[in-house]
């Protein structure tokens, strides 16, 4: 590395936005395999970035609009008094520091924009466990504990299913398992819930359910992708395949 090729970590925040040419992401991603803490940085970066994406935006005022545009038009005339002795010793050079003078003013010009114009990430961790909070409300202390735990898993996703009768059923479903859990089921005569792993038309048992005062709960290892879970009432002692109709599906088969 030359004297004046930036760090990895100066290049973390370009290299998130693929502002990067093809030596520099090379260069970046050799240190994010070699370094762990580095790594980490990278994903929380671009986590962080997603979730900016993914939130609602709303229209910043005009002030704020015209803050940027001036930002970005001093950064292009900056580019015109960039030092002539720089282009003779090293054109490449001289073009990759108009590139990273270019991307700090706009990334400096967005972090305005950002601030103003959409929830922070803090903000919508909030909102998810807001809702998490929500859908898990009614549930036993330990199917609460067993949720949040199956929650910390990157890959997971929570969806829920309420019945008519103020019954509820929730599954948190990752990449390969999954957890179920149902509060205030009303106990079966001669019947018993069953639980199923639905795979495009086809139905895995996963189980016969314990009732316990109301509640249900079970865990499948080895779920496939994309697949969902569907529960019956079966015979005593369950079946090998449904012989009735769903009483909730969690997830789409």
């Amino acid at each position: 590395m030359n004297g004046n090729e930036d760090s990895p970590r100066d290049l973390l925040g370009a290299w998130a936005l693929d502002a990067v040419d093809d030596l520099e992401r090379a260069h970046v991603e050799r240190a994010i395999a070699s370094d762990e803490e580095l790594a980490a940085e990278a994903r929380q970066l671009r986590e962080t970035i997603g979730r900016f994406a993914e939130a609602d935006a709303q229209q910043p005022p005009d002030h704020i609009r015209d803050a940027v545009l001036a930002e970005i038009q001093q950064s292009a005339a900056a580019e015109d008094t960039t030092d002539t002795a720089a282009v003779r010793e090293d054109r490449d050079e001289l073009a990759r520091m108009r590139r990273r003078r270019r991307w700090q003013g706009l990334a400096a010009a967005a972090a305005v924009v950002v601030a103003v114009a959409i929830p922070t990430a803090v903000a919508v961790d909030q909102a998810d466990r807001a809702d998490q909070a929500e859908l898990q409300a009614g549930f036993a202390q330990q199917q609460v504990e067993e949720i949040t735990e199956a929650l910390l898993d990157p890959s997971a996703e929570m969806v829920s299913d309420d019945l008519a009768d103020g019954s509820r059923g929730i599954a948190v479903l990752g990449d390969d398992s999954a957890l179920f859990a149902a509060r205030d089921m009303e106990q079966l005569d001669d019947q018993d819930y069953q639980l199923w792993v639905l795979e495009g038309e086809e139905a895995t048992s996963a189980g016969v359910l314990d009732w316990d005062e109301g509640e249900l709960t079970a865990s499948v290892d080895q779920f496939p992708d994309d697949a969902a879970l569907a529960v019956t009432a079966e015979p005593t002692g369950g079946s090998e395949q449904p012989t009735s109709d769903p009483l909730m599906v969690l997830g789409s088969p």
